[in-house]
């Protein structure tokens, strides 16, 4: 898929590991692949796409997002560190946006990540 520019990925999370194991088994690389739209299970696609310049999260995650607060405030947390260490990898990135519900230790979290002291 060469002329691939922008990739948008919602995986629920029954899938979620089964797609990331086919990604490995293919070696799939994405090189054209500038802007990507995904949620946290689907961070892996950030290490196939060496040319990622924007990310985001696909809308569907906020409102997952919401039913895993109310079912797991572990796993909400889980998710949303994962989601602030994945544009990490991106060494080409220069947008990144992450709308959702936010709270202070959230914060704190993205903080010791970005700028550990």
């Amino acid at each position: 898929m060469p002329r691939l520019r922008k990739l948008v990925l919602y995986v629920p999370l029954p899938h979620a590991s089964t797609l990331e194991s086919a990604f490995e088994v293919a070696n799939i690389l994405l090189p054209s692949v500038n802007t990507l739209v995904v949620n946290p299970l689907c961070v892996f696609v950030v290490n196939k796409c060496p040319n990622l310049e924007a990310a985001s999260t696909h809308p569907q995650f906020h409102r997952h997002i919401q039913r895993l607060h109310v079912a797991s405030l572990g796993l909400t947390q889980k998710y949303k560190v994962t989601l602030i260490k994945a544009p990490s990898l991106a060494k080409r990135l220069r947008r990144f946006e992450a709308e959702g519900l936010w709270c202070v230790d959230d914060l704190h979290g993205i903080l010791v990540i970005i700028a550990p002291w």
